[in-house]
């Protein structure tokens, strides 16, 4: 049997080899173009991504932009401050906390505090008194006005029964005036049974319960006469019951002292020269209102009889004198007034 002869192989084709290399080729590449991406190179361009400034040699750098899938484009304005300068204050929540319960506590104070009402001192006793002899003051405190009638003061006596609007009252006699005038004795001999502090004080009850649509005047006398005047006012005229006036008057009447004689006819004649509706004359009498002067009242001085006179009569003891020669009776009763009595030993 002829030996066995073993064929060569055959050399390697040229397609074998081209595929080889371009394998290598790629993966060699592959490694070049992951290296680029990675390594951070600048961007390739004045302002285009991927195009670099040309070098003396005539290239460029290459590099690699990667284009986001969405994008945004935003313009950036140069007077809008960029993000990363712009810091937005952190409300504290503490102090927030801290201001919302101060507010709320301020609005509560606001709808609980109720003010408080200033005190106001009656027109009557206890009431600032003026110097003696002085003039009323012209300036009043605020706490000095009369109380207002839709909150009454405590303190304020109830008027007496039957008086109403337009009505006067003192010393229990009543009379419907608009126009009213007291004259009052201040003689020496009204210091008994401190007889003219109990006249004051009726007087002070009296002019405070007056309404504002009334007018009155204050004559006080002895030998001579002390009309009231406010705000040093040159002429003498009737003042309407509003409350500026209400406490000055009262300050008028806490000047009056008993001292001098008796003499009625002037302060009546000056009474009945303000054309009053009703005039409330109190005396101790002292000297009696002689015949000659009840004539003069009654056809001259109040003719017609326009305006009521109430008669009051201060005296110790009983009222013994004979209805037929009280002078002070007889006057009431001839000009549409009243007559009473008061025994100075029982005023306490």
């Amino acid at each position: 049997m002829p030996p066995t002869v073993s064929s060569p192989s055959p050399p390697p084709t040229k397609s074998s080899a081209t595929g080889s290399g371009w394998i290598v080729s790629a993966f060699i590449h592959g490694i070049v173009l992951g290296v680029l991406v990675t390594s951070g190179l600048p961007s390739c361009g004045d302002s285009s991504p991927g195009i670099g400034p040309s070098t003396e040699d005539g290239l460029r750098e290459v590099g690699i932009y990667l284009k986001p899938e969405n994008p945004v484009e935003q313009p950036i304005s140069e007077d809008v401050p960029t993000p990363e300068s712009v810091v937005e204050p952190v409300p504290d929540p503490l102090e927030s906390t801290t201001q919302s319960t101060e507010l709320d506590e301020q609005t509560l104070n606001n709808l609980t505090k109720v003010p408080e009402p200033e005190p106001t001192p009656l027109i009557g006793m206890g009431a600032k008194t003026a110097p003696v002899g002085g003039t009323p003051a012209t300036e009043l405190e605020p706490s000095e006005l009369k109380p207002s009638p839709l909150k009454p003061n405590p303190q304020t006596p109830p008027p007496s029964g039957g008086v109403g609007a337009g009505e006067v009252n003192f010393m229990g006699l009543t009379s419907k005036a608009e126009r009213i005038v007291y004259v009052i004795d201040t003689s020496d001999s009204m210091r008994l049974d401190d007889a003219i502090d109990y006249a004051k004080a009726k007087l002070k009850e009296s002019v405070n319960r007056l309404d504002r649509s009334q007018q009155f005047q204050i004559v006080a006398y002895s030998d001579v006469i002390f009309p009231m005047r406010l705000r040093n006012d040159q002429r003498l005229k009737l003042y309407r019951a509003i409350d500026h006036n209400l406490v000055l008057a009262d300050r008028f009447i806490s000047t009056i002292v008993a001292e001098g004689g008796t003499k009625h006819m002037p302060a009546l004649e000056l009474a009945f020269s303000f054309e009053p509706d009703v005039v409330f004359f109190l005396t101790d009498a002292d000297s009696e209102v002689q015949p000659s002067e009840l004539r003069a009242i009654r056809n001259r001085l109040n003719r017609g009889k326009r305006a009521a006179i109430h008669c009051i009569k201060f005296d110790q003891g009983p009222d013994l004198q004979p209805e037929e020669t009280n002078s002070l009776r007889i006057l009431a009763v001839q000009n549409r007034g009243t007559y009473t009595y008061k025994n100075t030993e029982k005023l306490r």
